[in-house]
């Protein structure tokens, strides 16, 4: 138990912080396996909800730092926190939209998975050197102009409805990690 507080602790004053959550079973009941890391550790804890309050048995409730996290409402409840979405749960969203739909209902998650890709890039291009501080920030505010306009645009299939409203409600969380050198695009 001391130990685990211990790195409870050191989760909680992290400056970034990638939780995740996992269905779990405990003697055949639906539970959770959750875990916490920043780059140099993890902590797990298994509980049987998947609520606010178990992630703040880890975190705390007044956690201050970024939680690059998927983008699930109770993670939204960390008021003090910096958010960043994870970028790989939404590409794959739109990759699997792409896997089915038909006509003009490619273009939106199309569009989506070409700006987010466009900001990996960005990232990458960063960590090369080949772009400047201020270059990344003229591309970030390129970047969230796009998303912008996009998620003003008409959309009538009630797939890219949903993901619409996703991004809406995260639309400020999607670039944090060209703001910041020290978060990943990913958890």
């Amino acid at each position: 138990q001391p130990m685990y507080a211990e790195l409870a602790k050191t989760i909680r004053e992290s400056p970034v912080v990638y939780p995740d959550e996992s269905g779990w079973r405990i003697g055949g009941l639906s539970s959770w396996l959750w875990a916490f890391t920043n780059r140099h550790e993890t902590v797990y804890l298994i509980a049987r909800g998947r609520g606010y309050a178990e992630a703040a048995t880890v975190l705390g409730k007044s956690y201050a730092g970024v939680l690059v996290a998927d983008g699930w409402a109770p993670y939204g409840r960390f008021t003090a926190a910096t958010h960043q979405t994870c970028l790989a749960h939404l590409l794959r969203r739109c990759k699997e939209m792409l896997e089915t739909a038909k006509g003009g209902a490619v273009r939106f998650p199309r569009q989506v998975k070409e700006i987010l890709q466009s900001a990996l890039e960005v990232r990458d291009r960063r960590s090369a050197g080949t772009l400047s501080p201020k270059g990344v920030r003229i591309a970030r505010g390129r970047l969230a102009a796009q998303m912008d306009r996009l998620l003003a645009s008409r959309l009538t299939h009630a797939g890219n409805l949903r993901l619409a409203k996703h991004l809406r409600r995260h639309q400020n969380d999607l670039f944090v990690f060209l703001d910041r050198e020290d978060v990943e695009a990913t958890n």
